[in-house]
């Protein structure tokens, strides 16, 4: 685990059929109103070196959106005024904040 707090966690994962590695980023805001938190989830391929300088700390996990440059990564978006999250493909950098 990279970052493990209640409203933001980086991990990586390795597929146990390849171990290709990857990158998984969850975000998730607080609604205090309703109670529907917003969440959202990115899961981006990414290289053994770049596994290990997450891993090491060389790479800030605020930082893993840039190397969705020219990749293709998983996305979950589950806004609070949606009744079930979206799930899609998508491609290019993609913003990581910490969620609240």
């Amino acid at each position: 685990m990279i970052q493990d707090d209640s409203h933001f966690i980086v991990s990586v994962q390795r597929c146990g059929l390849c171990s290709q590695a990857f990158v998984s980023v969850f975000t998730e805001y607080v609604d205090w109103v309703a109670s529907r938190d917003a969440q959202y989830r990115t899961v981006l391929p990414i290289t053994d070196a770049e596994a290990d300088d997450l891993m090491a700390g060389r790479l800030s996990p605020h930082r893993v959106g840039a190397l969705g440059h020219g990749r293709r990564h998983l996305q979950s978006d589950w806004p609070s005024e949606a009744d079930e999250p979206s799930v899609y493909w998508d491609s290019g950098a993609f913003e990581v904040r910490e969620g609240y």
